[in-house]
Parts: structure tokens; sequence; C-alpha cells
């Protein structure tokens, strides 16, 4: 009976195991800097676009309350007007 399980999971765990990939260049310092900088750069102008766009966002929503608003003060003069007359 233990054989049997044994034997499961010796065929799982042979199907199971990860290859393993080595990076058979020489290490270049320079180059690891410069990708390492590159990908830094490439984040920090991703969260600028992401902030510029989330404050344009805002400031359009922001415009299209204030522009709301405005109609419907306009509104309401207008009513005033014609309950005056």
């Amino acid at each position: 009976m233990n054989n049997s399980k044994q034997s499961t999971r010796d065929a799982s765990q042979s199907t199971d195991k990860p290859k393993k990939y080595y990076n058979l260049e020489p290490y270049n310092a320079a180059e690891a800097a410069a990708k390492a900088a590159a990908r830094k750069k490439d984040i920090h102008e991703r969260l600028q676009l992401e902030k510029a766009q989330e404050e344009a966002e805002r400031m359009r929503k922001e415009y299209e309350k204030m522009r709301k608003k405005a109609a419907e003060e306009k509104r309401r003069a207008e009513k005033l007007e014609k309950v005056k007359k």
C-alpha cells in the first residue's frame, strides 16, 4: 500500500519539477546598471502619466460640476424673472 502512494508521489514530482534556466553570458555591471536605470525611468514616466491623467480627470469632473451649477443658477434666475413679470 505504501509503495503505491510512494510511486504516485514520485511520478507527480518528476513532472512538476521546474526547468532551470541559467544566464550563461558573463555579468556586465554597466549593462545591468543601464537596464536598471531604463526600467526606473520607464516606471517614473508611467507614474507621471498616470498622475497627469488622474489630474485631468479630476479637473474635468470639477469643470463639469461647475458648469452644471452655473446652468442651474441660470435656470433659477430665469424662473425668478418669469415670476416677477
